[in-house]
C-alpha cells in the first residue's frame, strides 16, 4: 500500500515539472527511517548511527539526511 503513494506522486504536476521532493512520494519511508534511527539510538545509547543503502535506498538515505525535520544537532553543533 505504501508504494501506491509513490505512484500517486508520479501523477502530480510537481513530478512532471521537476519540483517534486522526496517527501511527496517517499515521506512514509523517511518517517520509517526516522523511527528506526530513534530506536537504534535509544537501544544502544549511541549518539549516531550509520545508514547504509543500495540503489534507491542510497538516494533515500541522502534525502533523509538532507531533510531539516530529522536533523538533531549534537551538543557541539547546538553551542
Amino acid at each position: 500500500k505504501d508504494w501506491v503513494k509513490v505512484a500517486k506522486s508520479i501523477m502530480t504536476p510537481a513530478f512532471w515539472t521537476k519540483s517534486c521532493t522526496a517527501t511527496q512520494g517517499y515521506g512514509w519511508y523517511l518517517e520509517r527511517v526516522a523511527t528506526k534511527v530513534e530506536e537504534a539510538l535509544a537501544v544502544t545509547g549511541a549518539t549516531q548511527v550509520d545508514l547504509v543503502g543500495h540503489s534507491a535506498g542510497g538516494w533515500l538515505a541522502r534525502a533523509y539526511l538532507a531533510d531539516a525535520r530529522y536533523f538533531v544537532p549534537t551538543a557541539s553543533q547546538a553551542a
